[in-house]
C-alpha cells in the first residue's frame, strides 16, 4: 500500500470493496431523493432497499474473493447460522448508518440540545 498505491487502488481486493460500498451508499441517496421527491417518510424503503443492495452486493464479492483466494478443490458448506448472524449484521449496520442518523437529528433539535443546520 505505502510503496505502490495506485497498485493497491486498481487491485481487485480493493475494487471489489469499493464496489460494495458504492452500490450501498448509490442506493441509500436515490431512496433518499425519490422519498423526498414524493413526500415520504424514506424510513422503511430506504432501509429494505439499501440493505437489499447491501446483502446482494456483500455476496458478488464473497463469490469474487472464494474464487480470488480460496482453496479450488474445496467446497464447504455454510452453516444457515452464519447466513442469519451476516443479516442480522448488516441490517444492524443499515439501520446505525443510514435510518438512525436522520431519526436522532430530529430528536436532538426537537428537545433543543442541538440547533438545526
Amino acid at each position: 500500500l505505502v510503496s505502490d498505491p495506485l497498485a493497491f487502488l486498481q487491485s481487485p481486493e480493493f475494487l471489489l470493496i469499493w464496489a460494495v460500498y458504492a452500490c450501498t451508499y448509490i442506493a441509500a441517496n436515490v431512496v433518499s431523493t425519490t422519498c423526498k421527491r414524493l413526500a415520504v417518510d424514506d424510513a422503511i424503503p430506504k432501509f429494505s432497499v439499501v440493505l437489499s443492495v447491501n446483502i446482494y452486493a456483500s455476496l458478488i464479492k464473497d463469490a469474487a474473493f472464494a474464487k480470488l483466494f480460496g482453496d479450488a478443490g474445496g467446497s464447504m458448506m455454510i452453516p444457515i447460522v452464519t447466513y442469519t448472524l451476516w443479516f442480522i449484521r448488516d441490517a444492524c449496520a443499515i439501520l446505525t448508518s443510514f435510518n438512525a442518523p436522520a431519526k436522532v437529528a430530529r430528536f436532538l433539535v426537537r428537545n433543543r440540545v442541538c440547533k438545526p443546520a
